[in-house]
């Protein structure tokens, strides 16, 4: 009861300030109005407050409001409107604005795309702190956008990000350790990072740890808790996990073997135009593995899967050939090189 006692108070102190002109109390109640807190919800009502906040420079508003215009919340989507209101409040020092402000120059929108404006203002976000700036900024060195690629320094803001437990900086920072990019290879402390993101339900770092625990990487070889990671990133429509999961299904490793949920994930991943899952349903198809044998579907999954077979070059197979009428011609053998 003395907890919602001071809030009504609260409300009608900021009331009462906003009615006075004061800035911070018509932002508050801005955020009220547009989240239902105390009042009742009124995007009008926000708009408002936050215009009223904004015409008087106070950063906050200027941002709230143009988050409002780029979403199209409770106002007519404008985003040649929402990145002028970014602009004000960066010049501010607001790092959450300087970050939004550097994907709009990155992406173009609302704005003359410009790269090098995005390392600009993403470093100003980054050095107050800012996790995802120091992710994005992370990301231009690593790629050279806008910047010279420098790995060393991909590595540091990666690193940086990782730290304050950003998922998918901890998952840059494993593909690092991984591939010896910018830092020394080590397997050990990629299985450590890809867990930590994949244990927050980062769907890429559960198919890598899932793929370390099968390979025994930098980790003890677990068939079982591979299947169960692959699962986990494969219900989030990841193609790479769900050939695998499919695999371990189809062949009873790590997982009960089931055919028939088997094909299904290849049909998952194969519509995602995976090379090796179409492969697989390929087959599945061809010797009626856990589907109804049908060698004309199988020799259009083998087709697309011969026209993309250059997309994958982990995985050694042979296309099997069919003539106009369905008949076998000059037939090889699909093989897989695959231990588990």
């Amino acid at each position: 009861m003395a907890g919602k006692a001071a809030d009504a108070r609260m409300l009608r102190l900021n009331i009462e300030r906003a009615a006075q002109g004061h800035s911070f109390a018509q932002t508050d109640l801005g955020l009220r109005y547009a989240e239902g807190i105390d009042v009742v919800q009124d995007q009008a009502e926000a708009l408002k407050f936050y215009n009223l906040a904004a015409t008087q420079g106070f950063a906050p508003a200027q941002y709230a409001l143009g988050l409002c215009y780029m979403t199209g919340n409770g106002v007519a989507h404008d985003e040649v409107r929402a990145p002028r209101l970014f602009r004000k409040a960066a010049k501010q020092g607001l790092a959450e604005v300087q970050y939004n402000l550097g994907r709009c120059f990155e992406e173009g929108r609302g704005v003359v795309q410009d790269d090098e404006e995005a390392v600009k203002v993403y470093r100003q976000a980054a050095e107050q702190g800012l996790v995802m700036a120091q992710y994005a900024l992370g990301r231009c060195y690593e790629l050279g956008t806008g910047v010279v690629q420098d790995e060393d320094a991909a590595v540091k803001l990666y690193r940086q990000a990782a730290e304050q437990g950003l998922a998918k900086a901890q998952h840059a920072l494993g593909r690092r350790y991984e591939s010896g990019t910018g830092i020394a290879k080590d397997f050990a402390a990629a299985a450590r990072l890809y867990r930590l993101a994949a244990d927050q339900g980062f769907a890429c770092s559960q198919y890598a740890i899932g793929s370390y625990c099968m390979l025994g990487r930098g980790v003890t070889h677990d068939v079982t808790e591979a299947a169960r990671y692959f699962r986990l990133s494969a219900d989030q429509g990841d193609a790479y996990a769900q050939r695998w999961l499919g695999f371990l299904c189809e062949h009873g490793k790590g997982t009960k073997r089931d055919l028939g949920e088997a094909v299904c994930l290849y049909r998952a991943a194969a519509a995602q135009r995976n090379v090796w899952a179409l492969a697989r349903l390929g087959v599945c198809l061809e010797k009626g593995r856990g589907v109804a044998q049908s060698e004309m579907e199988a020799a259009a999954i083998y087709a697309t899967a011969s026209k993309l077979g250059g997309a994958e070059k982990s995985f050694a197979y042979g296309v099997q050939h069919f003539n106009a009428v369905g008949e076998r011609s000059a037939p090889e053998l699909f093989t897989l090189q695959l231990a588990v």
